[in-house]
């Protein structure tokens, strides 16, 4: 009987193990203006119920904006922004989305309902920021907003060989620090950073410390 217990937990591990990627698409969910896709044959319009995969290019135009679904993450498109996804697919429970914006910005709301924490990334021309259930926008200019949750913040040249990682994941006692680690900001709710051109991050500002500056003008 014990045998029987034991390979069964063990069938039950390798399953977990090896559970299969399988890309998933995201589907659109609202279009306003132009709004246009580019799955490797030239722009295409783009439609409320069409679905956007890995390596999809999506673009929109002056005073437009798109929405997306991913298993209940939403991916929101400012006018004027152009994105590519490098990955969108999942693993078990575990929703891995990875995209690059050059142009415009992203926002984007991280769901972890019924799901595994994710592995989320956008990334720009110069910086990457990582996230775990959050609600975020990402610039094509290196400037990261966090709304809500947390958004760890990387210049993009050090973050090109990093793995996607949970950082809400306690680490062990005695575990050896990442080398990128003490590069990364890590921001919460209402905080934003600015990654330049150069690398260099700014400090967390809160949106608070902003109507101060502001109001002393």
């Amino acid at each position: 009987m014990k045998r029987l217990i034991k390979s069964f937990i063990l069938c039950v591990l390798m399953t977990c193990i090896l559970a299969p990627a399988f890309s998933v698409s995201a589907t659109v969910t609202y279009s306003k203006g132009k709004v246009e896709i580019d799955r490797g044959n030239g722009w295409v319009p783009l439609n409320v119920g069409d679905e956007v995969n890995e390596s999809d290019i999506l673009s929109t135009g002056f005073k437009s904006e798109a929405r997306l679904n991913y298993n209940g993450s939403i991916i929101s498109l400012a006018a004027l922004t152009r994105i590519e996804f490098s990955e969108l697919k999942t693993i078990g429970k575990k929703d891995i989305v990875d995209f690059n914006v050059s142009m415009g910005a992203v926002r984007s709301k991280v769901s972890r309902v019924d799901r595994d924490p994710p592995d989320y990334r956008a990334r720009t021309s110069v910086a990457v920021a990582s996230v775990r259930g959050t609600d975020f926008i990402a610039f094509a200019n290196g400037k990261v907003v966090c709304y809500s949750g947390k958004v760890a913040v990387m210049p993009v040249f050090l973050a090109k060989n990093v793995p996607n990682k949970n950082i809400d994941a306690p680490k062990n006692e005695g575990e050896e620090k990442d080398d990128f680690e003490d590069a990364e900001i890590l921001i919460t709710a209402n905080e934003e950073v600015k990654v330049s051109s150069k690398g260099g991050i700014s400090k967390p500002v809160s949106e608070a410390k902003k109507h101060r500056k502001k109001s002393k003008h």
